[in-house]
């Protein structure tokens, strides 16, 4: 499953038990050499914790924008 930038994490409420892999878009799908959106940090976070949460064992995968400069930043603390 796919969710981009703009949309909700509740908009996965009754999918994410079915999902193997979340992928968040950390820019706006369709134009490319777009800047990493910072503010989708706490959106994978969140998504990290409702995945817990759930008891579910879905993957997530980010694309869009990430490099050397913010790879620590997205990775963030926890078990990888």
């Amino acid at each position: 499953m796919v969710i981009n930038p703009a949309t909700p994490l509740n908009a996965l409420d009754e999918v994410l038990p079915l999902a193997d892999y979340i992928l968040v878009m950390t820019v706006n799908p369709g134009f490319g050499g777009q800047m990493f959106i910072p503010s989708v940090l706490h959106k994978i976070r969140k998504l990290r914790d409702m995945i817990s949460s759930y008891g579910c064992s879905a993957r997530i995968e980010v694309d869009g924008g990430i490099g050397l400069d913010n790879l620590d930043e997205v990775l963030g603390p926890g078990p990888r």
